[in-house]
């Protein structure tokens, strides 16, 4: 948008035609002597012919009858005039001279050039050209309308060019030494060409940058990058002479469809550079309307005539680069960085084409400083884009590694919150496990270790004993009587007395190691690793005197409780397994109970191999040495 905007803002002041009409006066008379070039704008006095009404003939005849009126020392501005403009001079040399005439604006429709020799009216030289005819009209290949001029010595010529155009009219003069002119076109072309290069390395980087970034942002510069370079080489004469001279129907709309192109380009691209959905839907639109607005322009630069096209074009594109002017300074308010390099690129390229605009007026001197102002404007406003452009990809980029480590760091507290919660439903589930685990060994109703988990902690202690040869004692209980206080007191009193037995046996027990157990029924076990036979025995006693002292009653009535014990003791080996030491402990309890019950009867095995079932007494006897009884 600001490239287009600059580009016409000199066909804008054009429009003012600020020149304005001098006084009327007789044509001035410019002495052509050795001057290498020789400006002939401030000199030339115009007249315009809406009737078409005069001639070389009628004005060399009659120089002083038109309305001649002056320039006031500056370049022929009239704007948009569409009537024919004649412009005339008197020249003179002292001597026979070649020269150049240059008319240095190229979008020209019709031009026509006529030195007629003030002596006898002779036509010396007449050209007709103009961007309307096909590029080989003009006598000399050149951007500019160009012709060769020979003056004699002491001769008055009248040198006489009539315009005629639909756009800007604006005609820059001079005559030029051949070997200057050469000159000043080598190095005007050579600086073009360094433009034209520029842009052109531009266009091809950022759409190697598109094809690998995939953002549509370089797409649209690279568009408007190539439809202000082409609108500038038609502004300039270079697209006329090299891309389509055959074709002056296309000269004729190339500038307004070009710009139009490059005012839709910069809407869209100032539309997602600025990264305007962002910061404001208000400006989201606006900057979309002005590409579309473009684009419809460029429709109608080929539909209606030039003159309209242009006027229309000068309002639009006027308005247009105000509005995206005020939203990239709204939006760097708002704290969008690339604003600040969007504002500072268009405000370089319009003081450039103020200052090329402004010494068109001579205001200013002109020099090829300002005169190239707009191309160096464009360069330096491109530069600072496509850095800018760059910038953008570097902001991206840290922009994407900032996303990347914050996602990494939300990734790595969400795993260790996960591990955590994980880690705390296995230590629940654990604990459920454990639990669980736990009740399924024990037995419901008096809390004691059930039958299954007594055999496998008899076979471990077994396999252990084993290895390290060790004593192991097993006690084997049950309740005397059991069945008759079943029968006469019920099964809830028999399942209280169940549990107060249990509890007996459970704190009669000190060790962590020792196992106590419901075997079945209303008998009860005791696992005592690494214990003998006389520890074993006390343990017995002292659990069965705790019995028979309870004092249980059910319902107001006083029950006897008693337990028979039998017990067994080995040292475990491999010839025998575990079950033995339940096989002998029983034993010894039905020896206890065929005995009168509350007892103890200790088996041991003798000398030759078989068991002896002893007392407590017997067998205290027998460690004193005394003879043991049964």
């Amino acid at each position: 948008m600001e490239r287009i905007v600059g580009t016409w803002f000199p066909v804008v002041m054009l429009m003012l035609m600020m020149l304005g009409s001098g006084q009327a006066g007789a044509l001035e008379l410019v002495e052509v002597d050795d001057e290498r070039e020789l400006d002939l704008s401030a000199d030339m006095r115009w007249v315009a012919d809406p009737n078409s009404e005069l001639s070389a003939q009628s004005l060399l005849q009659a120089p002083g009858e038109p309305d001649w009126q002056t320039t006031n020392g500056r370049i022929l501005n009239l704007g948009l005039e569409s009537a024919p403009v004649w412009m005339g001079v008197w020249l003179k040399s002292s001597s026979e001279i070649d020269r150049y005439l240059q008319i240095g604006y190229p979008p020209l429709d019709d031009v026509r050039i006529q030195l007629l020799r003030a002596i006898d009216g002779e036509t010396v030289t007449e050209v007709h050209t103009g961007d309307t005819l096909p590029f080989s009209s003009r006598p000399i290949a050149h951007h500019d309308f160009v012709s060769r001029l020979t003056l004699a010595p002491d001769t008055r010529y009248l040198l006489l060019i009539r315009i005629q155009t639909e756009g800007a009219l604006q005609a820059p003069v001079r005559l030029w030494e051949p070997e200057a002119f050469l000159r000043d076109t080598q190095v005007s072309s050579a600086l073009h060409m360094m433009f034209f290069g520029i842009m052109g390395a531009l266009a091809i980087y950022n759409l190697l940058l598109y094809f690998a970034v995939r953002d549509g942002a370089y797409l649209w510069y690279v568009l408007y990058l190539l439809a202000f370079v082409l609108s500038q080489a038609a502004l300039r004469g270079f697209g006329f002479q090299y891309l389509w001279p055959g074709a002056p129907w296309f000269n004729g709309i190339s500038l307004t469809v070009l710009l139009s192109l490059s005012l839709a380009a910069v809407g869209f691209f100032t539309h997602q550079f600025l990264n305007a959905p962002r910061h404001s839907r208000l400006w989201s639109i606006i900057f979309r309307a002005i590409g579309w607005s473009g684009i419809a322009l460029a429709i109608i630069s080929v539909l209606v005539p030039y003159h309209i096209a242009i006027a229309l074009m000068l309002g639009v594109v006027s308005s247009e680069a105000v509005l995206a002017l005020v939203g990239a300074c709204y939006l760097w308010w708002r704290g969008e960085v690339l604003a600040r390099f969007y504002v500072i690129a268009w405000g370089i390229f319009l003081f450039a084409n103020i200052a090329y605009t402004v010494s068109k007026t001579g205001v200013i001197p002109t020099n090829m400083l300002v005169d190239h102002g707009t191309q160096i404007g464009a360069v330096i406003q491109m530069l600072l884009l496509s850095f800018a452009l760059a910038w953008r990809i570097n902001q991206e980029r840290e922009q994407r590694q900032q996303a990347q480590a914050e996602a990494l760091r939300v990734q790595q507290d969400a795993n260790l919150k996960l591990e955590a919660r994980v880690e705390e439903r296995t230590e629940e589930l654990r604990h459920a496990y454990d639990q669980l685990k736990q009740l399924s060994e024990l037995d419901g109703l008096t809390q004691l270790k059930n039958r299954p988990y007594f055999d496998q902690a008899l076979e471990r202690e077994w396999r252990r004993s084993c290895r390290e040869t060790h004593t192991m004692s097993l006690l084997m209980l049950d309740i005397d009587h059991f069945k008759a206080v079943n029968d006469d007191y019920g099964h809830l009193c028999g399942d209280d007395a169940l549990r107060r037995i249990a509890a007996i046996c459970e704190e009669g027990v000190g060790r962590v190691a020792d196992t106590v157990a419901r075997y079945g029924g209303e008998e009860f076990v005791i696992l005592l690793p690494m214990t003998d036979l006389g520890g074993a025995t006390l343990l017995a006693e002292r659990i069965r005197e705790a019995a028979a002292s309870v004092e249980f009653e059910w319902e107001g009535n006083p029950i006897a409780l008693s337990v028979s014990i039998g017990l067994a003791c080995c040292i475990p080996d491999c010839q025998r397994d575990h079950e033995w030491l339940i096989r002998t402990a029983d034993e010894a309890l039905y020896q206890a109970k065929t005995r009168g019950r509350n007892r103890t009867v200790v088996a041991r095995q003798n000398a030759d191999g078989g068991i002896d079932m002893l007392t407590p007494e017997s067998l205290q006897a027998s460690a004193d040495g005394s003879s043991p009884s049964a």
